[in-house]
C-alpha cells in the first residue's frame, strides 16, 4: 500500500508540480497511522533514490491527518451472496457485509477537516484534538472483548459471537469483564455509553460474526488488545483481573488446537505467524508427555516474540494463569469450566 501510494505521488507531482499536495487518511488500527504513513513514505522515496523535489512534495505539500474507524465488518456474506445478487439484479463478487453504526474519529488536521468535511455530509464522523483517548476506548472494549471471548466461547461449543451472548454464562462473563475490568481503564467521556453501544452491536441479528474470524492471529491482539488492560488492573488494585486472566488462560488451551464439542474432538485450524504456531505445537507435545502444566504456562509467558516482554517476571501472574488453566483442563468440559466460573467456583 505505502509503495502503490508513493507512485500516485510521485506520479502527480511529476504531472501537476508542487503545490497539488493530497490530503491523505489512513485507516490502519495503528497508534498515529497518519505521522507513521508519512514516515514510511519518506523512508522509501530516500530508499528508492527519488529526488528531493518528490521528498519535499511528500513532507511539506501533502497532509496527513491520524484516524480511528469503527465499524464491524463481518465481511462476504456468504449464506445470503445468491439472494443479495438476486434482489440487487447483478453479481457483485467484491460484496461485503457491515454494520450500520460507523465512527470516524480524525485529527483536526486543518486542511484535511477543509478538503474532507465528512462531518458535514451525515456521516458520524468527528474531528478532535487528540484520536489516542478514542483509540484506547475502542480498542480494549471492542476489539478487546472480542477477542477475549473467542478462546472461551469457541471452546465452550460456540461458533458465532452473537450465538455465544445469548447464552446466560456467556454473557454474564463478557460483561463482567467489560463493566468491571475494561470500562475502569479508560478515561474518556461517556465510556460506559460506548460500552454499552458495544454490547447491543455484539447482539445485532444481521451480523453472523464467525469467532474464528475474529481468531486470525489471536497472540498479538491479545497483546495489543488486552495485555494492557490485565496489566493496568494490577497496577491499581495489585490484584490481576479473573476474567481477563481466564481468557488468557482460555487462549494458551485454544491454542492446543484441539477442542471438544458434546464429548467429540474438533481440530482447530489455528492461523496465526508460524513460528508462534511452531511453538505452540512443541510446548503441547511436551505438555501431552508430562502433564506439567506450570511448565506449560512457564514457556507460553516467558516466550517474549508473543509478548514483547517475558510476562512470567510479573508479579503473581504465572500463578493465577496456571489455576486458570488447571481448572479449565480439569472441569468436565470447557462450558462447565465457564459455568463454574461465573459461580466463582474455582
Amino acid at each position: 500500500y505505502p509503495g502503490k501510494l508513493l507512485a500516485l505521488l510521485k506520479r502527480r507531482y511529476e504531472v501537476l508540480g508542487k503545490d497539488f499536495g493530497l490530503a491523505l487518511m489512513p485507516c490502519e488500527l495503528i497508534d498515529d497511522n497518519g505521522d507513521k504513513l508519512k514516515e514510511v513514505l519518506v523512508k522509501l522515496a530516500k530508499a528508492r533514490n527519488e529526488s528531493e523535489g518528490l521528498i519535499d512534495f511528500i513532507e511539506n505539500s501533502c497532509h496527513y491527518t491520524t484516524t480511528l474507524v469503527d465499524r464491524i465488518v463481518p465481511g462476504f456474506p456468504r449464506d445470503e451472496f445468491s439472494e443479495l445478487c438476486a434482489k440487487f439484479g447483478y453479481v457483485d463478487n467484491n460484496m461485503v457485509k457491515g454494520e450500520y453504526f460507523h465512527l470516524f474519529v480524525l485529527k483536526n488536521e486543518p486542511f484535511v477537516e477543509e478538503k474532507f468535511p465528512v462531518h458535514k455530509v451525515g456521516l458520524h464522523a468527528i474531528y478532535v484534538p487528540d484520536v489516542h483517548p478514542y483509540k484506547a476506548r475502542k480498542v480494549r472494549i471492542l476489539n478487546g472483548s472480542h477477542t477475549s471471548l473467542v478462546p472461551v466461547a469457541y471452546l465452550a461449543g460456540f461458533n458465532e459471537v452473537r450465538e455465544s451472548l445469548l447464552d446466560e454464562e456467556v454473557s454474564k462473563f463478557l460483561k463482567e469483564e467489560i463493566y468491571e475490568e475494561i470500562v475502569p481503564t479508560i478515561d474518556v467521556k461517556d465510556v460506559e455509553k460506548f460500552a454499552d453501544d458495544v454490547y447491543q452491536r455484539f447482539l445485532n441479528p444481521f451480523v453472523h460474526h464467525a469467532l474464528m474470524s475474529i481468531a486470525l492471529n489471536s497472540i498479538s491482539k491479545f497483546k495489543e488488545r488486552d495485555l494492557p488492560t490485565l496489566l493496568d488492573n494490577y497496577s491499581a488494585k495489585k490484584v490481576y483481573p479473573r476474567h481477563l486472566t481466564y481468557a488468557l488462560a482460555s487462549l494458551i488451551k485454544f491454542y492446543e488446537g484441539i477442542r471438544v464439542v458434546d464429548g467429540k474432538e474438533e481440530k482447530i485450524e489455528l492461523k496465526d505467524t508460524p513460528s508462534y504456531l511452531e511453538a505452540f505445537e512443541s510446548y503441547y507435545k511436551a505438555f501431552n508427555e508430562d502433564k506439567d502444566v506450570s511448565s506449560l504456562i512457564h514457556k507460553v509467558l516467558s516466550n517474549v516474540e508473543f509478548w514483547g516482554r517475558d510476562l512470567s517476571l510479573e508479579e503473581g501472574l504465572e500463578a493465577e494463569v496456571i489455576k486458570s488453566f488447571t481448572h479449565i483442563i480439569s472441569s468436565s468440559s470447557a462450558y462447565k469450566a465457564l459455568e463454574e466460573f461465573n459461580k466463582h467456583a474455582m
